[in-house]
């Protein structure tokens, strides 16, 4: 489901930051994993803005399962970043193919996971190959896998399903650290390992701390609908252009000309088979 968000001049301070308004549509249109491939440098003093915040725990109380980039601000520079940094949200760092952390990957006390986000192969502009790295790339895969747990597991909950991911990780800690979280990302491990149902989340439970009472028991996300809803705003897409027929009779002039060479070296080459076979 995919959902465009304005990206020329939106910040948290000005009143056309859709973010929060993306948030809560996915939850409410069946999205169960919400996968935010993006980051926005937040004030030191609110880790994360309000109307953010209460998009993220909506779609917990959804039922759905939120992850963010963590962002690519490297060792050195921790502050905050949104929506990443929002209390029941999944911060995502990046790590290369042998399993240690990106330079750009931020360091946060927050961070949750760490999945690969080096040299990860894409689609660039006009379909071009692309390699790319980033914590944008690490949210999408980390996103991935936890897709796959929930396909093999369609009876858990978003909670349950981040439990089994955090237990079942590489280089897994009891604590999260600022460079791995709580490790990396392994899916293999994550659909396959026997895992309690009552394994602690810990990042639904931080969350908890700050939810009303009535609010704390998520429910079951709305099925996923069979046709594609309106979304908010305006898109316009152009239909693509038929060949004319100059292009066209172009081609098969240069089919024709390829094919007499072909038909003309068959004949170059039989030729010099039977003088050969006469001397």
């Amino acid at each position: 489901m995919p959902i465009a968000i304005p990206i020329d001049g939106t910040t948290d301070a000005a009143p056309d930051d859709h973010l929060p308004d993306a948030i809560r549509w996915a939850a409410d249109h069946g999205a169960r994993i919400i996968s935010l491939s993006l980051t926005g440098v937040a004030e030191r003093a609110i880790a994360c803005p309000a109307d953010e915040q209460q998009a993220v725990f909506h779609a917990l109380r959804r039922g759905s399962l939120v992850l963010a980039a963590s962002g690519t601000s490297g060792p050195h520079d921790r502050t905050p970043d949104d929506p990443g940094s929002c209390l029941g949200g999944v911060s995502v760092g990046a790590v290369n193919r042998h399993g240690n952390v990106a330079r750009f990957s931020s360091r946060h006390r927050y961070l949750t996971l760490t999945a690969p986000g080096v040299d990860i192969a894409s689609i660039g502009p006009r379909g071009a190959p692309f390699a790319g790295n980033g914590t944008s790339q690490a949210t999408a895969l980390a996103s991935a896998a936890a897709a796959l747990v929930w396909s093999a597991h369609p009876s858990l909950t978003a909670s349950q399903i981040l439990a089994r991911i955090i237990a079942t990780t590489d280089r897994h800690s009891a604590r999260p650290g600022p460079a791995y979280g709580f490790g990396i990302v392994n899916a293999y491990r994550a659909v396959t390992a026997d895992v309690p149902k009552d394994e602690p989340d810990p990042v639904y439970a931080l969350a908890q701390r700050y939810l009303p009472e009535s609010q704390r028991h998520p429910v079951s996300p709305p099925s996923a609908v069979s046709t594609a809803p309106a979304a908010p705003g305006r898109y316009a897409v152009r239909p693509p252009s038929a060949p004319s027929h100059t292009a066209t009779i172009g081609w098969a002039v240069v089919a024709g000309v390829g094919l007499l060479g072909l038909i003309a070296l068959l004949f170059l080459r039989l030729g010099r088979i039977r003088f050969g076979m006469r001397t």
